[in-house]
């Protein structure tokens, strides 16, 4: 009867590890997704706001395309901080 019990919490402990590490690689590659389409719309707005400056003849309109270019390169810089912050934080609540 007592091994009975410990061989189903023993595949009860297995099955759980297993969804652990399935839910764990889902986070990982959803964090990787979201990395990629924030880089793709930082340079797009830099792309944009460089094209604007190039292009536009009206002094508003240059100044929008800076305030473009700037918003765009601000949340990049942004999210590297606040990435290497969360990252350190991780680091010390493993300490």
């Amino acid at each position: 009867m007592a091994e009975a019990e410990s061989q189903h919490r023993h595949t009860i402990e297995k099955t759980l590890l297993d969804i652990q590490g399935t839910d764990l690689e889902r986070q990982r590659k959803e964090r990787q997704r979201g990395q990629y389409l924030g880089f793709v719309i930082c340079i797009l707005a830099i792309g944009g706001g460089v094209w604007v400056l190039s292009t536009a003849q009206a002094i508003p309109s240059q100044i929008g395309g800076g305030l473009l270019s700037l918003s765009g390169l601000t949340s990049l810089v942004l999210a590297f901080i606040t990435g290497r912050r969360s990252a350190n934080q991780g680091e010390a609540d493993y300490s």
